[in-house]
């Protein structure tokens, strides 16, 4: 009775929530598609830095991670920014971001320059890119115990490439925002049934049936049964 009790209660909570996964794809699409506009579209240009060590031998993943960390720093970044609009004073507004990034097994970092001005990219990543050098350089002259995790000791970053020409990017925004629609829905579908099963669960008193919908229920019972049903039902409110 109980169980039976628990599927009606649980049945209908799905029926009142049918929309929460296309709410869920609704928002998630459009905002994924922004953000691919923003971001992942315009132009795109790559600078490489690689990690030398004296022994020909490969720095330790963390070393690396933390070279990448300071190359796609957004406080350089911002920096950055400044610089260039310095130098460019009829920029009002630029739309820019940098990721960095290597591949495993290798020493070799690969810096990417995301913006939708062709010129301001190639530009802004050559200034991130003189900034980390010139940081590292500063690191290596007054060593620190904070910044022994880059191995100045041992490792050497030396630009194997200079930022070059930026050329169109061929993200896909539409694709990605339909994509992120339907694992949208899919996250939508499972807080729709987790939400659904605890509401059932531990439902409210006005979703419980009440006792007129009760007695509607049983209403081809005999008027002994009735009664008796009705007593044991207002003796446990």
């Amino acid at each position: 009775m109980q169980t039976r009790s628990f599927s009606k209660a649980f049945r209908k909570i799905i029926a009142r929530m049918w929309w929460v996964p296309f709410l869920f794809a609704a928002i998630i699409g459009p905002v994924v598609y922004t953000q691919n506009e923003i971001q992942g579209s315009g132009f795109v240009t790559t600078g490489r830095v690689l990690l030398a060590m004296p022994d020909g031998t490969m720095p330790e993943e963390s070393v690396i991670m933390e070279h990448v960390f300071m190359l796609e720093s957004a406080v350089r970044l911002n920096k950055a920014k400044v610089a260039v609009a310095e130098l460019h004073p009829e920029v009002e507004f630029m739309i820019i971001s940098i990721n960095a990034e290597c591949a495993k097994g290798t020493n070799i970092i690969k810096v990417t320059g995301t913006g939708t001005d062709e010129e301001l990219v190639r530009e802004l990543l050559r200034v991130q890119m003189h900034f980390y050098m010139a940081t590292i350089e500063f690191l290596k002259k007054n060593p620190s115990p904070e910044v022994a995790a880059l191995d100045l000791g041992k490792v050497t970053p030396q630009v194997q490439d200079w930022p070059g020409p930026a050329v169109a990017g061929n993200s896909n925004g539409v694709l990605s925002a339909l994509l992120a629609s339907l694992a949208g829905g899919l996250y939508g579908i499972v807080f729709m049934l987790l939400i659904s099963s605890i509401w059932a669960f531990f439902r409210p008193a006005w979703l419980q049936p009440s006792l007129e919908e009760i007695m509607q229920a049983v209403d081809g019972l005999d008027p002994m049964t009735r009664t008796a049903l009705l007593e044991v039902l207002e003796g446990g409110r």
